[in-house]
């Protein structure tokens, strides 16, 4: 195929750099910048280039890292220009702009965000992009262009989670061009389309200003009292009653407005509007005197400001907070919230004693941590200013504040309906959960913020927290008994009684999981300016839960919800989404719309991973799985293979459910599967016979009988690169040597690890380095190598199998030396060290039938070679080495890779079939798997 035929020359590109184990240029490999990279069909080309411009984006935090942001800035650019199509150009926009504002070039931060929606309008970052948009004009005062940036994101993105920011701001922004018409509508569009949002109550003052001011009063006494009805607590319930109050004053209603002003001055003495509605009250109170009518006492204005000494009492609490004097600090917030029930920081009182708390817990876990008398005494200090009073820390009491913090907070949640400060209070809550390692509660509280505050600066942690929970299988429990109530707030997202299928449920979930993970990542380490929250997982949901259904065999539900993905072209979505959407029609017998589809997908999507794949659905267009390999699966484990994708390659079958499969695809999995076992027929020598049964489980399972099930909770965006290699080469390895190894496990074991470690630094360490992962590429590779001997560790220290002919031919064919104390001396030693370390050690074995190099002919010393035998037999040539992969400290162990040899070596250094195949000590020659390659590799220079 025309991925492998790529693997394949992308292994040969960098055998030799790797060979001698030294850093990968990427340069050298491929040219001299990323936009010279070789495109290859598969979503790891993009991913990899992607990955490594990210990577550069997010060491730039400071404006002067200047060199920093340029190379950000050239790597981002090179991939738009490489991958324009890709599902990752839009994160890379992203990037753009976050890096720019960094180096604080304001246009070149525009153009980001313009670039972003304007070609990829269908992004789930779209809306993200053009409200950073928005705010450059609003910055910049260019007031006309944040009115039709605003006006895009109100119309193009109504669910956003920007939407309610973009009415309120739209609304100001006409305010400063003196549009009142545009005012008016702007505040009314957000009254009425975000009930919930923290600026409701804001935007019901504003606009009952607005009514009184253009002498609308009955309009500004409505727009009041549903202020008053919906936000009781709301810092803007004193304008509200005072704007009443002047309207009512205004329309000749001086009774009723007088009323309305006593009531302000005795429900909310705390008030910055008291004095002057006792002001007004009084005028209205002389005047009715003046008329006949009864009047009450007029008020005392002159006795003070209620609204100065409430700002003056908040402020002293606060010092006492500042100075951490907790203890004094909520008495003294306290006070203040009894004192001035009216006042626009009366929930913020009530807050504060919720942080005084919560910083008094976190002071008590430290004591409770503290490991001795000197940690004690350094947090005495501390510990007195807190409580307020001097005493000892108690020395045998644990010390806790969760419960006093919790309820503190939970006061604002409860009973302070209208406050913009509930969403904040019920996330510090589950921080104050978290930080005492009470999960449950944690994850309860958090799902409660989701539910009832959409649109929270803190939704996309609280979502983050919450999924993560639920795509855990050990919790799923407990998942179960929160989950109704998610469904029931969003019940497209979740649906209903989906938790009772426990694997469909943790499949959606993991979906989720994997999205809002990676967000709250970019966002919260990387300062990365978007957000994602329930409004951005729709497309996430149609596309699982499709992939759900076509498993269950509901073929045209899943038609349905994937249509309408179809026609994003510029989500993340779409290329899988038509994908699937053919399978869908193929299933149904719509043979010529799903071929029409897969078209699509091979024409459109280049960049996808799942162009070949398309192609080659098209030449087995209609064709069932193969029945035999149906019934091997069926006979090895429970397993659906009816209702599952299926490719059929000339090494292997693959089943994968649909929820699976085009990430499977997409990372090119089945075509690396496929090489591995060719990799093992050729290592091992097996005969190639029928190809080899992989299923993949939606869930977590993983088996190994007649066909091997792995676990596709591993394929990932990226895979896990290592997922099957070990399988494949127990399986290679079991069957070659067929009944000679017994019952030892260990040493097959063994075997099989050091094989698949083999496998990957051939088929996957090399081929992401060799398309741009330059940066990426040592740790991955020496990780490899640690492993490969620590596998063979196990191979020396495992019981020997018992000498049979299939022993022989599993350990003779390979191209690796295996394991002989070459020396004994330290002398000795370093000098073969040096020559080992310098020089490569070939053999040849053209014949191919396993014949075994005698073990005594690396036995001499070398001192004792004559330069005659150095120079007619190459002995220097002789004893070269690629990899030494294992010694110890008394034993010297040498893995060697050994290809070939110059024929006239090779004619001394060989033994006939028929000779003996063991050491005089009795001890087996053994020879191993290759590091890797194939025995027919040619050397590298």
């Amino acid at each position: 195929m025309r991925r492998a035929a790529f693997v394949i020359l992308a292994l040969l590109c960098v055998a030799g750099a790797f060979a001698q184990q030294e850093v990968f240029d990427l340069r050298q490999a491929v040219g001299t910048s990323f936009d010279e990279i070789a495109l290859l069909p598969t979503r790891l080309t993009s991913f990899n280039q992607h990955d490594d411009a990210a990577r550069a984006t997010y060491t730039c935090c400071k404006p002067w890292q200047e060199r920093e942001i340029e190379q950000a800035l050239r790597a981002n650019a090179a991939f738009l220009l490489t991958h324009p199509t890709s599902d990752f150009a839009d994160d890379t926009l992203m990037h753009n702009a976050r890096v720019t504002s960094v180096k604080k070039d304001f246009r070149a931060e525009i153009a980001a965000y313009q670039q972003l929606v304007t070609y990829y309008p269908d992004s789930d970052l779209a809306d993200d992009a053009c409200w950073g948009l928005a705010n450059m004009y609003m910055r910049d005062q260019d007031h006309i262009a944040a009115i039709d940036t605003l006006n895009t994101l109100i119309f193009a993105w109504p669910e956003s989670t920007w939407a309610d920011d973009a009415h309120f701001a739209i609304a100001q922004e006409f305010r400063a061009v003196d549009d009142e018409q545009g005012y008016l509508q702007a505040l009314e569009g957000m009254v009425r389309l975000h009930p919930r949002s923290d600026h409701c109550a804001c935007a019901l003052a504003m606009l009952a200003d607005k009514y009184r001011e253009v002498e609308n009063y009955d309009a500004a006494i409505r727009a009041s009292e549903d202020l008053i009805a919906r936000f009781p607590c709301s810092d803007r319930l004193d304008d509200a009653m005072f704007c009443i109050a002047e309207s009512l004053r205004h329309s000749g209603s001086p009774h009723e407005a007088l009323a309305m002003y006593r009531r302000l001055i005795e429900e909310l003495p705390g008030s910055a509007l008291t004095n002057r509605a006792m002001r007004e009250a009084n005028t209205l109170a002389r005047n009715l005197r003046g008329m006949g009518a009864e009047a009450p006492a007029l008020y005392n204005v002159e006795a003070g400001d209620a609204g100065e000494a409430a700002r003056d009492m908040f402020d002293y609490a606060r010092h006492l907070e500042n100075y951490r004097q907790f203890a004094e600090a909520i008495a003294a917030y306290r006070q203040f919230a009894r004192t001035f029930p009216g006042s626009d920081s009366f929930d913020d009182a009530l807050y504060n004693i919720g942080v005084c708390y919560q910083q008094m817990n976190i002071l008590f876990e430290d004591i409770n941590e503290a490991e001795g008398p000197e940690d004690l005494f350094r947090l005495q200090r501390r510990f007195e200013d807190a409580v307020g009073r001097r005493q000892a820390i108690p020395s045998e009491q644990h010390l806790s504040a969760v419960r006093d913090a919790a309820s503190a907070f939970a006061e604002v949640v409860n009973h302070l309906e209208g406050s913009d400060l509930r969403d904040d209070a019920l996330y510090q809550i589950a921080r104050t959960y978290e930080d005492s390692e009470r999960t449950e509660d944690m994850v309860y509280t958090y799902q409660q913020l989701v539910i009832f505050f959409p649109g929270s600066e803190h939704e996309m942690e609280a979502l983050y927290e919450v999924l993560k929970y639920y795509a855990d299988p050990a919790n799923y429990d407990f998942a179960v008994q929160m989950y109704p109530a998610l469904s029931a707030a969003y019940p497209n997202l979740f649906p209903e009684g989906l938790a009772q299928a426990k694997t469909d449920f943790l499949t959606l979930m993991r979906a989720y999981s994997s999205h809002v993970s990676f967000g709250w990542f970019e966002y919260h380490e990387h300062h990365i300016p978007y957000r994602v929250t329930c409004a951005d997982l729709g497309p996430d949901a149609a596309f699982t839960m499709a992939a759900i259904n076509m498993a269950r065999g509901e073929y045209k539900l899943a038609r349905k919800q994937l249509e309408p993905l179809t026609a994003l072209h510029t989500n993340d979505f779409c290329a899988p989404a038509t994908y699937l959407l053919a399978q869908a029609n193929e299933r149904l017998n719509s043979l010529d719309t799903a071929r029409d589809l897969y078209a699509t997908v091979a024409q459109q999507f280049p960049d996808s991973g799942l162009a070949d794949d398309a192609e080659l659905a098209v030449a087995r267009l209609g064709q069932e799985a193969p029945a035999e390999y149906v019934q091997v699966v069926r006979d090895s484990f429970p397993y659906a293979p009816g209702q599952v994708d299926c490719y059929v390659g000339d090494e292997i079958v693959v089943f994968a459910p649909y929820t699976v499969t085009v990430k499977m695809r997409q990372y090119n999995m089945p075509n690396i599967w496929e090489q591995s076992q060719v990799l093992l027929e050729q290592w091992t020598g097996a005969e190639a016979g029928d190809r080899v049964v992989i299923c993949v489980d939606n869930g977590c399972r993983q088996m190994e009988r007649a066909a091997v099930l792995l676990p596709g909770c591993k394929i990932a965006d990226p895979p896990q690169w290592s997922l099957g290699f070990e399988s494949l080469a127990r399986r290679t390895i079991a069957e070659v040597a067929g009944n000679a190894l017994g019952g030892e496990g260990a040493w097959i074991d063994g075997l099989a690890k050091f094989a698949a470690a083999s496998l990957q630094y051939d088929l996957v360490t090399e081929t992401r380095d060799a398309i741009g992962s330059a940066s990426a590429v040592v740790l991955p590779q020496q990780d490899v190598l640690d492993a490969r001997s620590a596998d063979i560790v196990v191979v020396d220290d495992a019981p020997r199998p018992r000498e049979s002919t299939e022993n022989r031919r599993l350990l003779g064919r390979g191209d690796v030396l295996v394991r002989r104390e070459v020396v004994g001396d330290q002398d000795d030693r370093l000098r073969v060290e040096d020559v080992l370390h310098t020089e490569r050690l070939e053999f040849a074995d053209r014949d191919r039938r396993g014949d075994v190099v005698r073990e005594d002919a690396i036995d001499r010393d070398l001192d004792q070679v004559t330069g005659s035998d150095r120079s007619g037999l190459g002995y220097a040539d002789a004893m070269r080495c690629q990899d030494l992969l294992g010694q110890r400290a008394c034993r010297h162990r040498f893995l060697m890779r050994c290809p070939r040899l110059p024929a006239a070596v090779a004619s001394s250094w060989r033994v006939s079939p028929s000779a003996a195949r063991t050491h005089p000590t009795g001890v087996p020659t053994l020879r191993s798997l290759p590091v890797r390659g194939t025995m027919d590799r040619p050397a590298s220079p």
